[in-house]
């Protein structure tokens, strides 16, 4: 399945994407604040356990949604966290595994794993990000 990450050319799209299954985007639309627009998302292909699982990670102008095991039975569990001036989102890549972890200075949010095909969807997520933090 190809890397369906994206960041438009100005930044915001104004709704889910119609690729994206019904599911996910009734349930990213549910947690959309009212003026709020996705940037960027990204579909991690690997869980926790390094075991093939579908993600999905959202980059709003104001959070991050995410959900992972969505190619499992529901019901899912969805998390968002609102965005902060310190907050950060990091892309590691450790013996061919790639890591992405949202953070802020007293914690780590939400982590997520990829294999190397993913990579390019977590590097467009990550730039996105620094975009919105420079404003």
């Amino acid at each position: 399945m190809p890397d369906r990450s994206l960041a438009s050319s100005n930044g915001a799209i104004v709704t889910t994407p119609e690729h994206w299954p019904p599911l996910w985007r009734t349930a990213v639309s549910e947690r959309l604040g009212g003026n709020e627009t996705i940037r960027a998302w990204f579909e991690p292909d690997l869980s926790n356990q390094l075991r093939f699982s579908q993600g999905l990670v959202v980059l709003t102008d104001g959070a991050v949604i995410a959900a992972e095991n969505l190619d499992a039975a529901g019901p899912h569990v969805w998390q968002r966290w609102e965005l902060g001036e310190r907050t950060e989102l990091r892309k590691f890549d450790r013996g061919g595994i790639g890591l992405l972890e949202l953070v802020d200075p007293e914690r780590l949010l939400g982590a997520w794993r990829f294999t190397p095909g993913k990579t390019n969807g977590a590097t467009t997520l990550v730039a996105e990000f620094r975009r919105w933090q420079s404003g």
